[in-house]
């Protein structure tokens, strides 16, 4: 009786550890998981891949980073974890940005081959038919009436320097005029949607709604402020342009930026500057790396060398 007794005990305990195994990457937010060294990898591979998941897993408790997500998957499949805990990991990072994930996948073709090899064919075949899902759901129409947006929003900017345009007063007029015609027509599309047009119906055309509003008059920049924040809070837009309209609404308010996107022209010095920031250099960047935005340091090398980057 007593051995009877002892071997029920032991079975509700399996089925309890199987339980808490299964439901360990199941639920909303991914739990951080350090899988066991496989036998077929080696020390040095184990190694990198943990030392990555270590520094990757941190990222997720940022609201607006999704990239980490998908990273994870990768990792795991390059660990051998059990095919699972993977497919728990790639629902996880579909919930997050199925987009990015689909593209980013199914756009190199040796990262697929590691997925493919990881899951089951099962799980497979689901996650090729979730992401077909996901590239019809693009609004094709959309994305005809901002090829025509971006072009109008383009004609000038894209063929002539920013001193150029600084210093022709036809340029800047009709810059104005084309500016205009675009601002009605977002204006129209955000009524339609009733909410900011993202990757999720524009794919990469999402931020030429946000191009035109970064380049309207305050009013609509104020006005569409918390469309932008929604939007990529819902990592349906890129954050630079969150970073780039909540800068540029407080120049125009003598408030001081927050991530240091915007350079002026200053008179006296006859050369670009960035426009005057809150806080240290440090509180900057540390305010570009919670956004998701690339470091201040390389983002004025990549695109204003002349200027120099701040020490304090």
């Amino acid at each position: 009786m007593k051995k009877l007794k002892s071997h029920i005990i032991l079975a509700i305990g399996c089925v309890i550890l199987f339980a808490l195994c299964s439901f360990t990457l199941s639920s909303q937010e991914l739990q951080e998981y350090y899988p066991p060294k496989h036998h077929e990898i080696s020390d040095s591979t184990f190694r990198a891949y943990t030392h990555l998941l270590q520094v990757t897993f941190p990222e997720l408790s940022r609201r607006i980073k999704n990239y980490p997500a998908f990273s994870i998957v990768i990792y795991y499949c390059h660990l051998k974890v059990a095919p699972d805990t993977i497919w728990n990991a790639i629902q996880y990072a579909m919930k997050i940005d199925s987009m990015e994930c689909c593209k980013l996948d199914f756009s190199w073709a040796l990262r697929n081959k590691i997925i493919k090899s990881s899951i089951t064919a099962k799980q497979y075949f689901e996650y090729r038919k979730i992401c077909d899902t996901v590239f019809k759901r693009v609004d094709s129409l959309l994305i005809k009436e901002l090829v025509k947006i971006q072009q109008r929003d383009e004609q000038i900017r894209e063929h002539h320097t920013y001193e150029e345009i600084r210093t022709n007063k036809k340029l800047q007029d009709e810059m104005v005029h084309l500016d205009t015609i675009n601002m009605r027509h977002i204006d129209d599309i955000l009524r339609r949607y009733g909410r900011y047009p993202g990757k999720k119906l524009a794919d990469e055309l999402s931020g030429v709604v946000a191009s035109v509003i970064l380049h309207s008059p305050y009013a609509n920049q104020a006005k569409y402020l918390s469309y932008i924040e929604k939007a990529v809070y819902d990592h349906d837009l890129r954050p630079q342009y969150l970073a780039l309209l909540t800068d540029r609404i407080r120049m125009i308010e003598e408030k001081p930026q927050l991530f240091c996107t915007q350079i002026v022209y200053d008179e006296k010095k006859k050369k670009e500057v960035l426009y005057m920031y809150q806080g240290t250099i440090q509180d900057v960047e540390k305010r570009r790396a919670d956004l998701g935005i690339q470091p201040l340091k390389q983002y004025i090398e990549n695109y204003y060398p002349k200027i120099e980057y701040p020490t304090k």
